[in-house]
């Protein structure tokens, strides 16, 4: 063989600091991968060897990677592989790479010597590159189809495990839709590249194809590839409500190769991308909305309810508690008249009253059910989503009490009135209805006695005592609890105590409010009142 011997490779400490940019050590491979596919290679066999060695701990680790493209002549060999930054590959939309990096990221994990053998148009070379990056050029005395890579390292048994691990690992995640076959010690890598989702549509025009599917994630998955090998991969809401992968002439790797670079030729790319969502996926999805609604449909229509058309808008396809489902128009309107959106697992007394007075309560078991929620959560905005038992109450009104139990209740309501309470009328209630989320309090405060209240309104901490609380709300009315564990025992008073029992009552209704000594004062005197009049 004749040979050029000891031509150092160029780049120096430009090499060193451009390896080290690298995200990955091992995407050398992905860029060999690349360069058979720019050759026109449309296979592409890398395998491992491993030699123990009997002397040291240390054996002979070789990892072959071949191709059957165009080959090298000498003068690319000299201009374009062994120039940093030199690349042929400058404005041309079939070729990957534009840097002229990507065969020196070989010597990102230092190996011990690297052997290329290529050849064409009737001359074969051998590039013998050492450890210290200088190499030889060989004349080969025989043929070579393609590229033929040797790369050589001393690596223990345990590290040899790891470097195949890692190897499968990178080329796994940047070539698995490569558009030339890969294969890993015989086993084919590559995997298809459509989206699997039964409402994945594809896209092309001329040097982009696109496969796109609705999520209800709200990061959702996105892939950017040219000719098939990875660029970028990742979650993030690109596209709203899409997820998809896209393989593109103008999608170009940033000179780390950790992500794409976004130029003019990007945002060619992603007016495809948004042709395939206006064109295909979103037809397709109101067409599946219209003909069967379920909770993932409903998630994939939340991020895009500003296009979905008026005869979808009008479906009736969210459910509700009561006998029909509501259209989103309709829920649309609930929102912009009360400000929110109420919703339950099942019904119960609140539901029932609520669905009378013509309110849309939602049927949502909560985030297990999170395509609903997804869409709940972009239709309200800012609009709070709440369960209606968390606001309502439905307290059974006793209208027919025990002639002695009323007139205590009342006595007890004009001590807290004497004493300084707002309040003007009590009205006896059970609050230990089914489901009911009101059962612990002792009180609901009120402007008028009904089977429905919302009990979620703003309170002070002067409680039942306040006077300031009537300035900015009109309650008046006092839906006593009889059934409460402190309210109920007054009620079983033996008759030489109840001449007491008023007061005991008015004490322990405000036993919540955290009276403070000079109310408790004000109620005895309140009491003391009340005897003296007669009442």
């Amino acid at each position: 063989m004749a040979s050029d011997p000891n031509i150092a490779i160029e780049a120096g400490d430009t090499l060193d600091n451009l390896v080290q940019q690298f995200s990955d050590q091992f995407a050398f491979l992905r860029e060999l991968v690349q360069n058979s596919i720019d050759a026109g290679s449309g296979r592409v066999d890398i395998d491992f060897e491993y030699t123990p060695n009997k002397d040291n701990d240390k054996g002979v680790f070789v990892l072959h990677i071949n191709d059957t493209g165009e080959g090298m002549t000498r003068e690319v060999i000299d201009t374009k592989l062994t120039r940093l930054f030199s690349s042929s590959k400058e404005d041309d939309f079939t070729k990957i790479g534009k840097f002229g990096i990507g065969f020196v990221s070989i010597f990102a994990l230092k190996p011990k010597a690297v052997f290329v053998d290529t050849g064409k148009d009737g001359e074969y070379w051998r590039i013998y590159f050492k450890e210290d990056r200088t190499f030889d050029r060989l004349v080969l005395p025989r043929p070579v189809e393609g590229t033929q890579i040797k790369w050589i390292k001393e690596l223990t048994p345990k590290e040899n495990l790891d470097y195949r691990a890692e190897s499968r690992r990178t080329l796994m995640l940047w070539c698995k839709h490569a558009e030339s076959e890969v294969y890993v010690d015989g086993e084919l890598l590559n995997q298809p590249f459509d989206l699997n989702h039964p409402l994945a549509v594809t896209h092309e025009v001329q040097g982009t194809y696109v496969s796109a599917a609705p999520t209800h994630d709200e990061r959702p998955f996105f892939g950017f590839y040219n000719r098939g090998l990875t660029l970028a991969e990742g979650h993030e809401s690109i596209v709203p409500g899409v997820e998809f992968k896209i393989r593109s002439r103008y999608l170009e790797h940033t000179l780390t190769r950790d992500n794409v670079i976004k130029d003019k030729n990007y945002d060619k790319a992603m007016v495809i991308l948004r042709e395939a969502v206006d064109k295909k996926l979103r037809p397709a999805l109101f067409a599946a909305a219209q003909a069967q609604t379920n909770d993932d449909v409903l998630g994939y229509l939340a991020y895009h309810l500003g296009k979905v058309p008026p005869e979808l808008e009008q479906e009736p396809i969210i459910p509700t508690l009561g006998q029909r489902k509501a259209s989103i128009r309709e829920l649309r309107r609930e929102i912009k008249q009360f400000k929110e959106v109420l919703y339950e697992e099942e019904t119960n007394p609140v539901v029932q009253h609520l669905i009378e007075d013509g309110r849309l309560v939602i049927r949502w078991k909560g985030e297990s059910e999170r395509g609903l929620g997804a869409m709940l959560r972009i239709l309200a905005d800012k609009v709070p989503v709440i369960p209606a038992n968390s606001v309502y109450a439905s307290p059974v009104l006793l209208k027919e009490l025990p002639d002695i139990h009323e007139k205590m209740i009342q006595a007890a309501m004009r001590i807290l009135h004497r004493a300084g309470s707002a309040y003007r009328k009590v009205v006896p209630a059970n609050f230990m209805y089914a489901n009911s989320s009101v059962s612990e309090k002792i009180y609901l405060p009120c402007d008028k006695a009904t089977d429905l209240i919302r009990h979620d309104k703003k309170t002070n901490k002067f409680g039942i005592f306040s006077r300031l609380f009537s300035l900015w709300n009109k309650d008046t009315t006092v839906l006593l609890n009889v059934g409460h564990p402190l309210i109920e025992p007054h009620f079983r008073l033996k008759p030489e105590f109840r001449i007491e029992g008023p007061y005991l009552l008015a004490s322990a209704i405000v036993s919540d409010d955290g009276i403070s000594p000079e109310q408790s004062t004000k109620l005895l005197e309140a009491y003391l009142e009340e005897e003296d009049s007669g009442d």
